[in-house]
């Protein structure tokens, strides 16, 4: 709130020109003038003045001399004066205080300088406005807090209203019903007036702007303080200027007119100044009292009339534009009411044309009004109506320019959209909701602007974008309480706003669990293209999104079945949740646990396929190896593959529509006092199918032996049987096995033991196996692959696996498969990947055979000779390098292709031969002294041993103390 400056009076001190004025109280005088140097106008800059509107400049000396004045006054109280155009009659507000014909409206002749007839309007009528058409007065009634409308043709008073209570602000125990300080009448249209309301008694004073239709006020009113005291309706009903006279803001306000009442279009501030200074409009111009000129719809200043005084203090009392005449005419007296003066300026140069001092006149003056060709009319303090007639009132004789009318005020909303770090946000839209619908893009500065609201509207502006959320989500735009230093109807709308993170997230999960799925391909498409995996969690992410368009979120993963394979999401905006089911195609053992009896022969475990089970699956299972070589005596809870059970190894094979395959795990009955012992067997490496829950299953085996029982090895049918399993790695078929224990059971009274005929005994028996087909296409197959393509040995806990997973009952597609999944699993090793780096591809064909060559201590041959019969097909060096250059043959291929050539077989038979007697009979990697003399033995010879006697090594591995005590007690 502005400071309210106490003293209702504002005044200069300059120098004066004056005309000399003889007065005789209530007669007609003729005058005379005298004149002198006039000053010229200065404008708002302090310089001397254009023309109005930069027209040439054009100085004048002042009236002719000789020119005459004449002057009446007539002794009436009265509070305002009006005059009819139409008729030139002057109408005065008389209060109480006037005693007969108080509280009226009396008309005055002012040619004839009489009073007419009385009309009773109400208790003590102040402040009078004439509608442009001279059809109503509307006086405000001070003692009745209301307005009465006066008809001037029929001179009769009419409507009268109320101008309410006001609102009462805290502190205040309220102001009681309101005044009007002020009143104008809309052009074109008597009926409807806008009041500046008054506070009577407390500063301060003003209490808003209103509009009245025949009585009935518009809803909005313009807010109390600060506000307009003074009031003036432009040439258009929809534009009202006021000036806030009693407060050092001395704020000069546009105020857009509408249906719903008014609100304030344009705030300047100190573009009039001054306290109790009024304003009267003229054809596009703002004149205050103070001598200020305002160009209303530029809210610039156009000039200033300067008053030249006598230096003692001038008061500005009224103004007078008067267009048609070409002049504007300022009222002000001096000291005390006294020197009373009208001065007089060209309304275009401004400059000053003459003065006319009143002596006599007493009180403070006002209401200054333009009558007849040469009149003016102003009332005083003291209770005096004066008349004048002068030369220095021109004729309403000037050709005038009609200024613009002011189009209707729409408001405008704008502002800025930032973030809080300021930076500014382009391409949000703001979105004009309620009585009226608009968009705005902000700029690349963030700003906006919204126009064409209209006063009565009711707003809300809403911002938008994909990326964005904004605080506040959206603003009301009140017109009903528009800030004091509105400007052009820009009303302020700013946004912060954060950025959105446009993520799409989900899960994977098992049926019916919470159990999250990993390794799931997760493929987005559509806004923006990306790939990602699941955790072991199952859970995946995308972030960083592009906000408001279509995704797809697909999911795939080997050996999974999903609830849906894709889901769509429509215009992302911020973070969207998009799960998944899967359900895996597992292969898994039936349950976790199972006991075998020792005597029992083998245990049978239960592998079973669930999920999609249309397609083909396979897994290798094997038991898990020992941690380490103990004999087979010792009591530890572990069984051992030597003494136990036979190690297993293998692929089941699951065609279309099978679920359940069994695995036979042999169990040896030894004669060892140990107790329960456990192996493993595990699940690995699935092809088609996931493992599922269950990928090991412990193999507990119950032991049936008590002290001092009798070594099985003795036992002709545990010692065949015990050759299949170690040897051929499966169960004996039954022709087989009841075949071999005939021989032994026929071989002397031995019955094929110690001193049993060489032809039929267990040395006969067991090497039987070693030349068997069914062993050197399994396990001296398996064995070259180390010596040829590594060049070392195979260690025991790599070949009895390998030898396992080939062998057992298959047919020869069976059997070929499983050789080329053993092939294509060893080139997969990293031994094999790091010494054959990049060479077993068809560009690298030569290099990968001389290699292998190089590794294996061999030569292919160049030329072929007759084949041995049922061989594998055998080539010359070149035959093998054009054969996998030309794609004939895989790398896979070429290196099974190399393995069983007859130059690689012949090169590592007796280095095989002696250690599978190792792997065989005692189920342990060979030391290497004894292997090398094994070797030396049966390679060339020793004393009494012709070389390749392999009776004399066999007979050494089968009746070692080490093999008899893997069954029991030597």
């Amino acid at each position: 709130m502005r400071p309210t400056r106490p003293s209702h009076h504002q005044f200069v001190r300059s120098a004066s020109v004056t005309l000399a004025l003889l007065f005789v109280a209530n007669g007609v005088v003729p005058l005379t003038h005298s004149s002198g140097n006039l000053r010229s106008a200065v404008n708002s800059n302090g310089r001397r003045a254009a023309a109005h509107r930069n027209a040439p400049m054009n100085l004048t000396t002042g009236i002719p001399q000789g020119e005459s004045h004449s002057i009446r006054q007539l002794s009436i109280a009265t509070n305002d004066i009006v005059v009819d155009p139409k008729t030139q009659t002057l109408y005065a507000s008389v209060p109480s205080s006037a005693g007969a014909g108080g509280n009226s409206i009396t008309p005055i002749d002012p040619a004839a300088g009489t009073l007419g007839a009385s009309v009773f309007v109400g208790s003590e009528p102040g402040k009078l406005a004439i509608s442009d058409d001279s059809k109503y007065i509307y006086a405000a009634l001070d003692g009745a807090a209301a307005v009465r409308r006066f008809d001037v043709a029929s001179q009769t008073a009419g409507l009268q209203f109320s101008l309410g209570t006001g609102s009462t602000p805290p502190g205040f125990p309220g102001y009681g019903p309101l005044g009007a300080e002020d009143i104008a009448v809309a052009p074109g249209s008597a009926e409807t007036i806008a009041v500046s309301l008054l506070r009577n008694g407390v500063s301060p004073r003003h209490g808003g702007v209103a509009i009245f239709d025949n009585g009935v006020q518009r809803p909005k009113v313009t807010p109390d303080h600060t506000g307009s005291n003074v009031i003036e309706f432009s040439k258009s009903a929809s534009v009202l200027y006021g000036y806030n006279n009693e407060t050092s803001e001395f704020g000069f306000r546009k105020i857009a007119v509408a249906s719903c009442g008014v609100t304030v279009f344009d705030v300047r501030e100190g573009l009039i100044g001054g306290y109790v200074t009024d304003i009267k409009f003229d054809n596009g111009f703002i004149y205050s009292t103070n001598g200020r000129v305002v160009d209303p719809e530029a809210g610039t200043l156009a000039g200033t009339f300067v008053v030249v005084g006598d230096g003692n203090p001038v008061y500005f009392r009224a103004t007078l534009p008067d267009s048609k005449g070409g002049r504007a005419y300022l009222l002000t007296n001096g000291f005390s009411g006294s020197s009373v003066k009208i001065h007089a300026f060209d309304l275009k140069t401004f400059l000053p044309l003459g003065v006319l001092t009143l002596p006599g006149v007493t009180g403070t003056p006002g209401s200054l009004v333009r009558w007849g060709v040469n009149g003016l009319a102003f009332r005083t303090s003291n209770n005096q109506v004066v008349l004048l007639q002068t030369s220095l009132v021109a004729p309403p004789t000037v050709t005038v320019t009609p200024a613009p009318i002011p189009t209707p005020p729409t408001y405008t909303v704008s502002g800025k959209v930032a973030e809080f770090n300021n930076t500014a946000i382009s391409g949000v839209t703001l979105t004009l909701g309620g009585t009226q619908s608009a968009t705005s893009v902000t700029d690349a500065n963030g700003n906006y602007s919204l126009g064409g609201l209209d006063p009565c509207g009711s707003f809300t502006v809403t911002p938008s974008h994909i990326d964005y959320v904004f605080s506040p989500s959206s603003q009301p735009v009140a017109l009903t309480n528009v800030p004091f230093s509105i400007r052009n109807g820009n009303l302020s709308a700013s946004f912060n706003a954060t950025r959105i993170i446009h993520t799409i997230s989900g899960r994977v999960t098992l049926p019916n669990s919470n159990t999250g799925v990993g390794g799931v391909t997760v493929t987005l498409t559509g806004g923006q293209a990306a790939t990602t995996q699941t955790n072991a969690f199952g859970n995946y992410s995308f972030s960083g999104l592009i906000g408001g368009v279509n995704y797809t979120v697909a999911v795939a993963r080997d050996n999974y079945t999903f609830d849906t394979v894709s889901q769509a999401v429509t215009n992302l905006i911020g973070t969207k949740t998009v799960s998944f089911v899967g359900t895996p195609r597992a292969v898994s053992f039936k349950q976790a646990t199972q006991s075998v009896g020792e005597g029992d022969g083998k245990a049978v475990v239960t592998v079973t396929r669930t999920g999609n089970a249309t397609g083909h699956a396979k897994i290798i299972y094997a038991t898990a190896p020992d941690a380490s070589f103990v004999e087979c005596n010792v009591v530890n809870g572990q069984a051992s593959e030597r003494c136990d059970y036979s190690t297993t190894a293998g692929v089941v094979r699951f065609a279309p529509g099978e679920t359940s395959k069994d695995i036979t795990v042999p169990i040896a009955d030894d004669a060892f006092t140990e107790g329960a012992e456990t192996v493993k067997l595990i699940l690995s490496a699935p092809v088609g199918a996931e493992i599922g829950a269950v990928g090991t299953v412990t193999l507990t085996i119950q032991d049936n032996d008590t002290p001092a029982t009798t070594n099985p090895f003795l036992d002709n049918k545990f010692f065949v049987r015990q050759h299949y399993l170690d040897f051929l790695s499966r169960e004996p078929d039954q022709g087989g096995f009841d075949s071999w224990v005939s021989v032994l059971a026929g071989c002397g009274a031995a019955q094929g033991g110690l001193g049993s005929p060489s032809g039929c005994d267990r040395v006969h028996v067991s090497s039987g196996f070693y030349r068997s087909p069914e062993f050197t296409d399994r396990g001296y197959f398996i064995y070259r692959f180390y010596e040829a393509a590594l060049g070392r040995l195979p260690k025991y806990g790599e070949f009895v696996p390998d030898m396992a997973s080939i062998s057992g009952f298959a047919t020869p597609a069976e059997q070929e498969q499983n050789l080329a999944d053993f092939v294509a699993a060893f080139m997969q090793r990293p031994e094999f990947k790091a010494k054959y780096a990049g060479l077993a591809t068809a560009g690298n064909a030569a290099q990968f055979i001389a290699s292998l060559e190089q590794t294996a201590k061999v030569t292919l041959p160049a030329t072929l000779g007759v084949a041995p019969p049922n061989q594998p097909l055998q080539y010359t060096r070149a035959q093998m390098i054009e054969r996998l250059t030309s794609g004939q043959a895989t790398p896979e291929q070429t290196l099974k292709a190399f393995v069983e050539q007859q130059v690689v077989f012949d090169r590592f038979f007796f280095r095989g031969f002696v250690a599978m007697q190792y792997f065989g009979y005692l189920r342990r990697d060979p030391e290497q002294a004894g292997y090398d003399d094994w070797v030396d033995v049966l390679t060339n010879g020793r004393g009494a041993v012709p070389p390749s006697d392999y009776r004399h090594m066999i007979f050494g591995f089968i009746y070692a103390e080490e093999y008899r005590q893997r069954f029991g007690q030597k």
